[in-house]
């Protein structure tokens, strides 16, 4: 059993620095502006998953709140007009 719980863990923390960074492209935003938008959402988004869901306990709560906190800054970016690139 110990050794099923070490190995869920290994890949789940795997899965969380397999987490690539996610690159957006605007027709005419300039870098300087690229990156205000991209701090202010960031920090919107935190501000927004301050807490880790009680639900689903330590470790996969603060995978949740990552991927939460990843998820609301795609969409505030998206908002100001920025899409995904593709790779």
């Amino acid at each position: 059993m110990k050794k099923i719980a070490i190995v869920s863990a290994v890949i789940i923390m795997s899965g969380c620095a397999a987490s690539k960074p996610i690159n957006f492209t605007h027709p005419t935003a300039s870098q300087s502006q690229y990156l205000a938008d991209a701090k202010g959402c960031e920090y919107e988004a935190t501000k927004h998953t301050q807490t880790v869901d009680p639900r689903y306990g330590d470790l996969y709560g603060a995978l949740d709140m990552h991927e939460r906190r990843r998820n609301l800054a795609v969409m505030c970016m998206e908002a100001k007009g920025y899409a995904v690139a593709k790779e």
